[in-house]
């Protein structure tokens, strides 16, 4: 897959996905065909009011829509009611209300959520946090502080559960 469109942009730049194509005499070539541009939806989970603030606002620079809770009930509640519209889900494993490992094991035994693909994030870089997370389903595991470039390419995500459905 290569990345075309709008230079640093993350969440909303025109993917091309390589097609093998066979031609009238039986020959097999690579195409690439480009996807339509469409945003990325996140929604966001993280307790800390501030954090919550700086990590929406990095988002929205890459070009994501966001959709924000402070704790893991109110994400979850937002889940249910939009799945299908939220793309993918931003969360902090320390949650209140809700763990954001609570929420993760949530999402995962949801039928109409578990498609979903879920990055964690924590400060706390243990590997066994990493390890229990990645068991239950997370997609990624993100340390804090977060940076720009690690938000630039959480649209990879969506793309690999998307090709996975075909």
């Amino acid at each position: 897959m290569a990345r075309g469109g709008q230079g640093q942009g993350g969440g909303g730049v025109e993917e091309r996905e390589v097609v093998n194509v066979v031609d009238q005499d039986g020959r097999e070539e690579e195409v690439r065909r480009a996807l339509p541009m469409m945003p990325v939806r996140v929604l966001l989970a993280e307790g800390d009011d501030s954090t919550r603030h700086v990590i929406s606002a990095l988002l929205r620079k890459c070009g994501y829509h966001v959709s924000a809770a402070s704790d893991g009930v109110k994400a979850w509640e937002l889940l249910k009611e939009k799945s299908f519209k939220i793309d993918l889900v931003l969360t902090e494993v320390e949650l209140p209300l809700m763990s954001g490992f609570l929420l993760l094991s949530t999402i995962m035994e949801h039928d109409a959520c578990k498609n979903i693909p879920v990055i964690m994030m924590s400060s706390n870089d243990a590997v066994s946090m990493v390890f229990k997370c990645m068991l239950k389903g997370a997609a990624d595991f993100l340390v804090k502080p977060i940076r720009k470039n690690e938000l630039r390419n959480l649209w990879q995500h969506v793309w690999r559960k998307q090709l996975g459905k075909w």
